[in-house]
């Protein structure tokens, strides 16, 4: 188990760089295809883009084949936007996904495989599950690197998306990553840094320190497959992480201390969600606005207002608060959950062929008015619906861009679908 710097491989001593790596770990060196593209585009606010496609189990998000082959119901570029207005645009809205241009079609720059196990090239089975650009440590919120932080089999890449190339690995034999998630972080000395929490099927949570190429510490208290994390979004210390069996633990991670890089982390509290058998927890959102942490979970969304982070007893479990009962016209799996604005959240639910936009500051109303406190399912109105597949094939996951106000989705069949919502959603 370790870090490793990849060095930058030129044409002339390529070779040796190669068994240099191989000296070093073992896997084989990422075999990559580079392309000039028709349009170069780098990440400027955070995006966590996710793509997962799994077998329907609460045991274990690992991939299985598709039920049943996809039935599109557009063209692969086309996109319908079925959207109720709900605050009208303002002036100080200025990014959007129309300064990309009206070019639609864009060409891959760089094919990538650095998860292949056994150092075996052919290897097209391990399935990489999750991707994070690295946040910029002066404004984690609004910017970020060129690099993204990818999880899937035994390792966790950092990849410099300008050069394509591998730059720092973490492995650790035996684990399947499925979920990270980065937070920016100020050292006892003042200097700011990026962590990197990793997790999966070994049911532990590692947190690395990628500037020192360090695995500092590893956390407990899970009892099934870590599925997703997050982290608060203003106390960077605190971590969500939700797992298969429908329970989420709130940690507070601490900050490491340099050079030994001791540190205190603890597990604040349990959260439950009903239906265990049917529940793993396969997306984290949290509303500061609400104080609000919402999962997304196959048999249903929850949600829990969290405001004091101080640590209870981990004998006392807390159950939802709310169930969002979201109009479905088929036995409903939520496989996709995202924040699209300080109120709004997306999801998606397997069949629907839509993906819809949800106020959650109308569901918090509504629930005081309907039962107060008492009443924990409270039905959601439907504030706008995005045109997707009509497909049987589970957990293809949805992200949005609060800045940009856009949602992106991919599909079963390679297509990454853009939806602006920039004129219909402040």
């Amino acid at each position: 188990e370790q870090i490793e710097e990849l060095p930058v491989a030129s044409k002339d001593n390529d070779e040796g760089i190669r068994k240099k790596r191989k000296r070093l770990t073992g896997p084989q060196t990422p075999h990559i295809h580079t392309e000039s593209p028709t349009v170069n585009i780098e990440p400027t606010t955070p995006a966590t883009n996710q793509t997962l496609t799994r077998k329907r189990t609460a045991a274990s998000p690992k991939l299985q084949e598709p039920k049943k082959k996809s039935t599109s119901t557009h063209s692969p570029l086309s996109v319908s936007v079925n959207l109720t207005p709900i605050v009208q645009p303002t002036p100080e809205c200025k990014r959007s996904l129309s300064q990309l241009g009206e070019i639609v079609d864009y060409d891959p720059l760089h094919f990538i495989r650095c998860h292949a196990r056994d150092n075996d090239p052919l290897d097209c089975e391990t399935k990489v599950w999750r991707c994070a650009f690295e946040p910029s440590v002066n404004d984690p919120q609004n910017e970020t690197s060129t690099i993204v932080a990818t999880c899937g089999g035994e390792c966790v890449c950092l990849i410099d998306c300008k050069s394509g190339r591998v730059m720092k690995r973490f492995k650790h034999f035996g684990e399947e990553f499925y979920t990270l998630a980065w937070t920016t972080v100020e050292m006892a000395a003042g200097h700011k840094t990026n962590l990197l929490a990793a997790a999966g099927k070994l049911r532990e949570i590692r947190l690395l320190h990628p500037e020192q190429l360090v695995c500092y510490a590893e956390m407990r208290g899970h009892k099934d497959d870590v599925a997703c994390m997050i982290f608060h979004p203003e106390k960077p210390t605190i971590l969500f992480s939700g797992d298969s069996k429908a329970c989420i633990l709130v940690w507070d991670i601490g900050i490491p201390s340099a050079p030994e890089y001791k540190t205190r982390h603890q597990l604040l509290m349990r959260l439950v969600c009903p239906r265990a058998n049917l529940n793993p927890v396969l997306n984290l959102v949290f509303l500061k606005k609400y104080d609000a942490l919402i999962a997304g979970c196959e048999d249903g969304i929850f949600s829990w207002t969290l405001k004091d982070f101080r640590k209870e007893k981990l004998s006392d479990e807390k159950e939802a608060e709310i169930e969002l009962k979201v109009p479905t016209r088929r036995e409903p799996c939520f496989d996709g959950l995202a924040q699209l604005s300080n109120d709004l959240i997306v999801t998606k639910c397997v069949e629907e062929g839509e993906i819809y936009v949800i106020n959650f500051g109308q569901v918090v109303s509504r629930r005081r008015r309907v039962g107060g406190s008492n009443k924990k399912a409270v039905n959601v109105e439907i504030r706008g619906q995005l045109r997707w597949h009509t497909t049987e094939e589970i957990y293809i996951n949805v992200t949005a861009r609060p800045g940009l106000h856009a949602v992106i989705c991919g599909d079963n069949e390679g297509t990454i679908l853009l939806y602006d919502l920039q004129k219909t959603v402040i």
